[in-house]
């Protein structure tokens, strides 16, 4: 066995791990969590519903109508390894806290509204809720219904919303934006969603 300082001496090149592929996939939710966020600007603090997604299948890669394309994504889905085993979580490690923390993302949705520790319930953060569901005049709208197709009865909770999305299936468009520190690398996003 080569000894620390050998391996230290080590003449090498070493390049970044494969990224996941930017395409159009077919996602199902695995699971999700309730993760905290802050918006610092507003004072607003809450927990967010973060669902962990997995893509079960590619569209380009599935195109019977574009060799070219399918054959290319293959090879960026082959040379990234086993793809249809990574989860997807838009979230990130608060570095002061050490506490993951829901990112701003299309699939994310801000719910609750905390106090700044996030224990004490302030209320529901109307102003986003809207975005993963909402029922006004018997007219069902928001995430959950758009793009996953659930329906709910006037009095659901929440919870049991959240609870129904695991297992569905839609479909997302992920990509690649310029992180704010052009240092880094591109952040992976979800540029779209839709019904799957």
């Amino acid at each position: 066995m080569p000894s620390v300082k050998d391996l230290s001496k080590t003449k090498t090149s070493y390049k970044a791990s494969p990224r996941f592929p930017a395409g159009n996939y077919i996602v199902v939710i695995d699971s999700y969590e309730m993760l905290p966020f802050s918006e610092e600007e507003s004072g607003t603090y809450g927990l967010a519903y973060v669902p962990k997604l997995k893509a079960i299948s590619c569209l380009e890669a599935d195109d019977d109508w574009n060799q070219e394309m399918r054959e290319w994504m293959q090879a960026e889905l082959d040379e990234f390894g086993d793809w249809t085993n990574k989860v997807h979580e838009f979230s990130y490690t608060n570095r002061e806290t050490n506490t993951r923390m829901a990112s701003v993302a299309e699939c994310n949705f801000p719910l609750i509204e905390t106090d700044k520790d996030y224990e004490e319930a302030v209320g529901i953060l109307e102003e986003f809720a809207w975005r993963f569901y909402m029922k006004e005049d018997g007219f069902e709208s928001g995430f959950v219904v758009d793009v996953l197709g659930l329906s709910f009865d006037k009095d659901t909770e929440l919870e049991q919303m959240a609870e129904a999305s695991v297992g569905k299936k839609f479909m997302v468009n992920f990509g690649y934006e310029p992180n704010q520190d052009a240092s880094r690398q591109p952040d992976f996003v979800i540029n779209s969603m839709y019904p799957g």
